[in-house]
């Protein structure tokens, strides 16, 4: 059978080597190949609104805007952000997010 850990400094041992060395553990999967389906979260239509602010506050627009991503546990938050964020930058803005 499996080893169980015996403390979290174990668990903390093993999340760290997960980030270092991902192909130990995913070494069927090829890492750089490997992404998420946002249709799985439904978030597009959640994605579409904030792109649309986003496409409006950079085309003369005056004032500040920006977006809250919130909701409950497990409902595609950080997919939705970190799809937005990569949707920013790629388009020459500033992405800031936090996790709380």
């Amino acid at each position: 059978g499996e080893e169980a850990y015996r403390d979290i400094s174990d668990v903390c041992s093993d999340l760290k080597l997960m980030l270092d060395k991902p192909t130990r553990f995913l070494y069927d999967v090829e890492v750089d190949k490997l992404a998420l389906n946002e249709a799985v979260f439904h978030r597009e239509m959640d994605f579409s609104t904030i792109q649309s602010a986003y496409r409006r506050s950079i085309s003369g627009n005056k004032g500040n805007n920006f977006a809250i991503i919130r909701g409950p546990s497990g409902i595609g938050k950080s997919v939705l952000a970190s799809r937005l964020g990569a949707f920013i930058r790629a388009s020459g803005g500033l992405f800031l997010s936090a996790k709380f």
